[in-house]
């Protein structure tokens, strides 16, 4: 009976593992980004919510995921997670948030060592209806020099 329940136990969590959508890298400067998207959704608006938000569209994408910074440098640097955009298509996504149970984080920039990775769980919003399709053609960019990633599909 314990091997029954210990099998069954063992399917049910792999059944809730998610493989990403798409992983997005970026080097540069010393750094080694790595941002691994996890699921996205398209949020519909009503005429009264776009008005009380100051939304310019009916719909939105929200993508999720999470970002990692390596400093490959010899040296401390300075990190900021808020320099990384996403964009499809030369439409630039939203500045990144945050994910956390905290209505709005400021993000504020991070003192990384040597070989140290900042993490965190964010997301991104861009103003239209993005299949999935799209969101494995988005590119990760770092929003001051511009410079495009690389996009590496995970299936």
């Amino acid at each position: 009976m314990k091997n029954i329940v210990l099998v069954m136990s063992i399917f049910m969590l792999l059944g809730c593992v998610r493989k990403p959508i798409v992983v997005l890298q970026h080097e540069g400067g010393g750094l080694k980004t790595v941002s691994i998207v996890k699921k996205f959704e398209v949020k519909h608006w009503s005429a009264k919510d776009q008005k009380t938000f100051g939304l310019q569209t009916d719909r939105q994408t929200i993508i999720y995921g999470t970002i990692q910074v390596t400093n490959e440098m010899s040296k401390k640097q300075i990190v900021d997670i808020g320099d990384y955009y996403l964009v499809l298509n030369g439409i630039k996504s939203s500045r990144i948030y945050i994910d956390s149970f905290v209505d709005y984080y400021n993000i504020t920039p991070k003192e990384a060592k040597p070989n140290e990775v900042l993490s965190a769980d964010v997301y991104w919003i861009f103003d239209t209806n993005l299949s999935n399709k799209d969101i494995r053609d988005i590119k990760l960019i770092f929003g001051r020099i511009g410079d495009t990633a690389t996009n590496r599909d995970n299936q």
